[in-house]
């Protein structure tokens, strides 16, 4: 089993490299579709340090898909296949409804994500 920090590290890197792919992709997608999936995906990364500090401090999680003590294998597929999932559904939208989607899924993370730090749950790298 590998140490924590290298599992941590593991996840961040497969979010950046989906942070990547989302700048990137569609070859259809304007650059700032792309830039908005590469936003999206940078908060997701946001909150899924989030969860990892939740995890790692010993609290309960809220997010009732992970459950109240996920795992970090757990936290990192999570994010792993949110992340892939924003970037399939962006890239088969049409481009106002994939610009709707994508500020929705903005909205949605950042509340989450400031909600996390007004609790005082941190971000660490």
């Amino acid at each position: 089993m590998r140490p924590p920090s290298r599992i941590l590290a593991a996840g961040i890197g497969l979010l950046g490299a989906l942070m990547l792919l989302a700048s990137a992709s569609p070859v259809r997608a304007a650059p700032d579709d792309r830039a908005l999936a590469a936003l999206a995906v940078g908060i997701l990364a946001l909150d899924c340090a989030q969860t990892h500090a939740i995890q790692r401090d010993g609290l309960q999680e809220a997010n009732t898909l992970l459950g109240p003590h996920p795992r970090r294998h757990e936290i990192n597929a999570y994010f792993a296949g949110c992340a892939l999932a924003v970037i399939g559904v962006s890239a088969a939208l049409e481009r106002e409804d994939r610009r709707t989607f994508l500020w929705i899924v903005i909205a949605v993370e950042a509340a989450v994500v400031l909600r996390n730090a007004s609790l005082g749950v941190g971000i660490r790298f």
